[in-house]
């Protein structure tokens, strides 16, 4: 679970910036990580997003993190540099090579038996969807295509039971 203790914005001269202060926590626990966000937006549409956070000394693993990017259904087409051309997951990257590669979105998505996170993309230093003259970029993250998405795959038990989202996480 994720809680906001406070968010404010202000109007800079260059940009919009909103500072967040929040947690990541179990529903009935203290919280596992305390997080400081700075969002800023600019007037050419780019936004840039700083998180900074201290985990408690009290748990000793982390939870599963991430970052969920919602995206207009335009933005289809991808370029990224980083391994590949198929998916590729930090333990299970060594089968691909790092380079520039094109693809659509529905091409990034890997049929599997059971539901799951798939289409991942690891040790990427750039990423750009374009699509209907839109265009978005990103660095320094993986990503992946999440057209069913992770919560959408828990519980179901084959992949003909997904439901498809535009969803690109990274």
């Amino acid at each position: 679970v994720t809680r906001a203790y406070s968010a404010a914005w202000e109007n800079k001269a260059d940009a919009v910036v909103i500072r967040i202060k929040q947690s990541v926590a179990a529903m009935s626990v203290q919280p596992i990580i305390r997080v400081d966000t700075i969002c800023s937006i600019y007037p050419d549409g780019t936004i840039r997003l700083e998180c900074s956070a201290q985990k408690d000394r009290e748990f000793l693993t982390l939870p599963r993190l991430g970052l969920r990017l919602f995206l207009a259904p335009a933005l289809c087409d991808v370029t990224y540099y980083g391994i590949g051309p198929h998916e590729s997951y930090i333990d299970k990257c060594r089968s691909g090579k790092h380079g520039i590669y094109l693809s659509s979105v529905a091409d990034l998505h890997e049929d599997y038996i059971r539901p799951q996170e798939n289409g991942s993309h690891t040790g990427c230093d750039y990423v750009r969807l374009e699509g209907d003259g839109l265009g978005d970029d990103g660095q320094g993250a993986g990503f992946g295509d999440g057209c069913a998405g992770v919560r959408n795959a828990a519980g179901q038990h084959h992949q003909n039971g997904q439901q498809k989202s535009e969803l690109l996480h990274g």
